[in-house]
């Protein structure tokens, strides 16, 4: 999750728990949600919602914790109510799952919400691991998200959370530890085989299908975000006559061994495949055996373009040009393996490829230097 938040709880936030709502004192809540401050939820993570206060939105709900408690799935929703400061997490009241009664009666005013979003424009899944003051296998973790914790409500990055897991060292499959698990879960539903058992080993059995469909999702739409930044650098350099044309073979063809095809100043031709990652030039390569045949057979030469450290607008490009060599000798190494047994993709270092030097890539359609 690339939109993450902390949160403190109060009194009126746990009032969305059946057992707590029906526990209160002589000055009950009647709140029954959960607050989502404006200047986190909206400035922060999610402009569009500026349109669409007073909107009822339904968003799938993963709940996880206290403690090592595995996830609890919801259908939900988000609003901001006509004069209202603040969004709210509600819909009904949340009761503890029939095998776990109790669940939820530890919660008290003052544990913490991590929270992440998934969705754009606008939040459609939310995942909340409660953190509870009173849950040993909670404590360590409780104690260093509390310590840097300076508002209601705060957004928080995935690599400053790895970094505060680490040191706190909850127990080993602490649902938190999933929420700084994206470049990973992401490598994962693209088979990456290294990955999946990274993220077994640091999620055990709390990994749903569903999320690992989300992942999948996910990684399309890197895939697909990356590919119009590159439509964007072809188009500007047909612009300044540096290639003739160019084709975006994967929009119409989803099951192409490329991506583009591109005809060059000279007219020459050369097909390009764009792999994409939200992550550092470092992250693997993932290579289907349909790519490498291409590579190795095809007439053109084949390029792979390293879209990288992609966000909403903006990423890095680094192009490795004339793959066939590669592709032939990883293929020779593959037809050395027993009798009926076959691979369907590759994991690749980057720095085993001769990639060029960074340029930078953006949605104002203009090439700058890395």
């Amino acid at each position: 999750m690339d939109k993450m938040a902390l949160k403190k709880l109060t009194h009126s936030d746990l009032t969305l728990f059946k057992c707590y709502y029906s526990s209160q004192g002589d000055r009950p809540s009647k709140q029954k949600s959960l607050n989502l401050n404006s200047n986190v939820l909206v400035d922060a993570l999610y402009p569009e919602l500026r349109n669409a206060a007073g909107e009822k939105l339904k968003v799938t709900l993963h709940i996880y914790g206290p403690g090592l408690e595995e996830v609890h799935t919801l259908e939900r929703k988000i609003l901001k109510s006509r004069g209202s400061k603040n969004w709210r997490l509600n819909g009904e009241l949340i009761y503890s799952p029939e095998d776990r009664p109790e669940r939820y009666d530890r919660l008290c005013p003052g544990d913490i919400a991590l929270m992440g979003f998934d969705g754009e424009p606008i939040p459609k899944t939310v995942y909340i691991d409660f953190i509870s003051q009173q849950d040993e296998d909670d404590k360590n973790l409780y104690d260093a998200l509390n310590a840097i914790l300076r508002s209601p409500m705060q957004t928080v990055t995935s690599g400053f959370l790895r970094e505060l897991i680490a040191e706190a060292d909850p127990p080993a499959y602490h649902p938190a530890k999933r929420f700084a698990l994206d470049d990973e879960l992401i490598a994962a539903a693209e088979g990456d085989p290294e990955a999946a058992l990274h993220v077994y080993r640091h999620t055990g059995k709390q990994m749903s299908s569903e999320e690992l469909s989300l992942s999948r999702q996910k990684a399309d739409d890197i895939g697909r975000q990356g590919e119009d930044l590159v439509f964007r650098y072809l188009d500007d350099l047909r612009t300044q006559g540096a290639i003739l044309d160019f084709e975006w073979v994967s929009s119409e063809n989803a099951i192409a061994p490329y991506d583009f095809q591109v005809t060059g100043a000279d007219g020459s031709l050369r097909r390009l495949d764009v792999k994409s990652t939200t992550g550092d030039f470092s992250v693997k390569l993932h290579i289907s055996r349909a790519e490498l045949i291409t590579m190795a057979e095809s007439a053109e030469s084949y390029d792979l373009y390293r879209v990288y450290a992609l966000d909403d607008a903006s990423g890095k490009l680094r192009i490795a040009r004339d793959m066939k060599p590669f592709a032939s000798e990883v293929l020779r190494g593959l037809r050395a393996l027993p009798a009926g047994v076959e691979v369907d993709s590759i994991s690749c270092r980057p720095d085993l490829l001769p990639f060029s030097d960074p340029v930078g890539l953006s949605t104002e359609n203009e090439e700058q230097d890395g």
